[in-house]
């Protein structure tokens, strides 16, 4: 009976064996795939933050764009009154010196 009992236990000891190392062959497959997921949730990540990052920088470089035709525009007509005040003083200076002359022959 001892012999039968001894020789149920290692059974037993090699069934448990059996299992514990096909749920370790289970676990380390489930892990590979769970860094297999996780690496390709990354790349996604990745990939996806820098289509945005492309968009935003391409909606930047448009808005940048349009700040510097404004600029440019805004600077021209800067230019245009500063050179219409400049005919303006020219035109009131000639006036002066006109109506100095003429006031003082009038004198």
């Amino acid at each position: 009976m001892a012999t039968e009992m001894l020789a149920a236990a290692r059974a037993r000891a090699t069934e448990i064996t059996d299992a514990a190392r096909r749920d370790q062959e289970e676990a380390a497959r489930l892990q590979l795939e769970s860094h297999r997921q996780i690496d390709l949730y990354l790349d996604q990540g990745r990939e996806t933050a820098e289509e945005l990052a492309g968009a935003v920088w391409n909606q930047a470089q448009g808005r940048i764009q349009e700040l510097r035709r404004e600029r440019e525009r805004v600077e021209d007509e800067r230019r245009s009154m500063l050179a219409q005040l400049s005919h303006v003083r020219g035109t009131v200076e000639d006036l002066e010196h006109y109506l100095g002359h003429n006031g003082a022959s009038e004198a």
